[in-house]
């Protein structure tokens, strides 16, 4: 995995930029606070109980 890291970040951080990064962290950090103040592992078997619909692609 860390060479596929070594290869994935630098690649991603050239082609979003520095403004693009800092913003889809702070998303990602408001997502993961969010989650985190319910009690997600108790939602899991509700979430899992059957398996999500597929998706037919676009033509």
């Amino acid at each position: 995995m860390k060479a596929t890291e070594g290869e994935l970040f630098p690649a991603v951080e050239r082609e979003l930029g520095q403004e693009e990064l800092s913003r889809l962290g702070a998303e990602m950090q408001a997502l993961f606070e969010e989650e985190m103040r319910g009690a997600p592992r108790e939602e899991v078997p509700e979430q899992t109980r059957a398996a999500a619909p597929l998706r037919r692609a676009h033509s």
